[in-house]
């Protein structure tokens, strides 16, 4: 072989070897930001087929009630304290089919459609309990606001059906 391709071939060795380093360093990051407690991660379209019944599963609810949720990337701190703070800086993005206010790398509130019969009124309630405060409109149109820990978690209905789920914001109560 010649001196030239010796040198090429050892290069390329250098630069492999540097990526995959990279890689698992990557990793070992993300695995230390999933153990700050219950987490949820949701990447994609909500307004579609059945995709909104993940607003039922535990997981989704511990990481709402744990302030420990992303959204397409951004990760949205859902305190009230937040939002008062930065929710005049925000900047309304959409984001598939969501509108998340984002402020610098993460948001502080994300509005999030539901396909209208992928989850009912009454599974929405059977697994969240009685909201903290309701306004129920004259043609089927509710809204429930719960406050879970920190975090307020908003339900609007439409005829029987969630149509869209609200995180962060300030604490409703009337």
């Amino acid at each position: 072989m010649s001196r030239a391709v010796k040198v090429l071939f050892t290069v390329c060795v250098a630069l492999f070897a540097f990526a995959g380093a990279a890689g698992v360093a990557e990793a070992a990051e993300d695995t230390t930001q999933q153990t700050d407690g219950p987490y949820y991660y949701y990447n994609g379209y909500t307004g579609y087929g059945d995709d909104g019944e993940f607003i039922l599963d535990q997981a989704f609810i511990n990481g709402i009630a744990n302030n420990n949720f992303t959204l397409n990337g951004y990760p949205i701190d859902m305190s009230e304290q937040a939002y008062l703070d930065h929710g005049d800086d925000a900047v309304v993005t959409n984001v598939y089919d969501q509108h998340i206010h984002v402020v610098g790398e993460g948001a502080v509130f994300a509005d999030m459609p539901v396909n209208p019969g992928a989850v009912t009124e009454a599974e929405m309630l059977d697994v969240y309990g009685k909201p903290d405060h309701s306004n129920y409109g004259e043609q089927g149109d509710n809204t429930h606001y719960y406050q879970m820990e920190n975090v307020q978690i908003t339900f609007n209905v439409n005829d029987g059906y969630v149509t869209s789920v609200s995180v962060g914001g300030t604490h409703v109560t009337e």
